[in-house]
């Protein structure tokens, strides 16, 4: 069986890199090579498009160093579709239904995997740890992926993430049922963290569009919301590590 699956993947790479080739000089000997100089090149596109898309992300762009934007991409992609922005953006009554129930259920999801390798760390049996560790990677590998490639486009980044859902499904069922099992507080945290998020950014569109009080700048949001995640972070493990000392004596 896993003889045949490398079949196919090889067989695969071959007509992908094939395929790509065949559309412009890449400049790869292998079809790994062809392959991997297609990722970089559509990755260094879509960070083009989004700088050109956006007058903002232009500013963001232009005060930080260029090994940054990649990064960034990839973070903002990974909160695309942005739930803030669903509720604030002006557009037509349809739109807007359908960007908000894009990004509740996209937000209401993330908490869940972004504890998948906690909930991995938990499993009783070395084999269920092993399975849900190498789900978490796989999902959470396509996810970083995706943003990168999809970036801040509206569409094209849920769209290539859903490839996946049904394993993101299955990973966020088994997380829930862990979490009703042990009721782990770190999930109650980092939701207090995605409100946090929510709660500035929510703030900063709502200024950017309609002009409610003074708007901060970007970066002191970020900084903001970086110092509020390290502090629930850090009160979590200080609360964890008190409990520990008290039942330990």
């Amino acid at each position: 069986m896993v003889a045949i699956a490398l079949a196919v993947f090889v067989l695969g790479l071959f007509m992908l890199s094939s395929a790509l080739d065949r559309q412009g000089n890449l400049g790869g000997n292998t079809p790994i090579a062809v392959v991997n100089n297609f990722i970089r090149e559509s990755f260094k596109w879509n960070v083009f498009k989004i700088e050109e898309g956006s007058g903002w992300v232009q500013k963001l762009f232009d005060s930080m160093p260029k090994w940054l934007r990649l990064p960034f991409v990839m973070v903002y992609g990974v909160f695309q579709p942005v739930l803030p922005a669903a509720f604030v953006a002006p557009t037509t009554l349809t739109w807007r239904i359908i960007a908000i129930l894009r990004a509740v259920g996209w937000y209401a999801l993330l908490p869940v995997l972004i504890l998948s390798f906690v909930a991995a760390s938990g499993q009783g049996e070395k084999k269920a740890r092993r399975v849900f560790l190498w789900l978490g990677i796989a999902v959470w590998g396509w996810i970083l992926f995706t943003a990168m490639r999809g970036g801040g486009d509206q569409w094209d980044n849920p769209r290539y993430r859903t490839i996946l859902f049904l394993w993101q499904a299955i990973l966020a069922g088994r997380i829930w049922v862990w979490w009703r099992e042990t009721r782990n507080v770190w999930l109650l945290r980092v939701v207090l963290m995605e409100v946090v998020f929510l709660l500035f950014f929510g703030q900063w569109y709502a200024n950017r569009y309609y002009h409610f009080g003074n708007q901060l700048p970007f970066g002191q949001i970020v900084v903001f919301i970086l110092g509020s995640w390290v502090l629930i972070l850090l009160g979590g493990w200080l609360l964890d590590r008190k409990k520990r000392i008290r039942h330990s004596v």
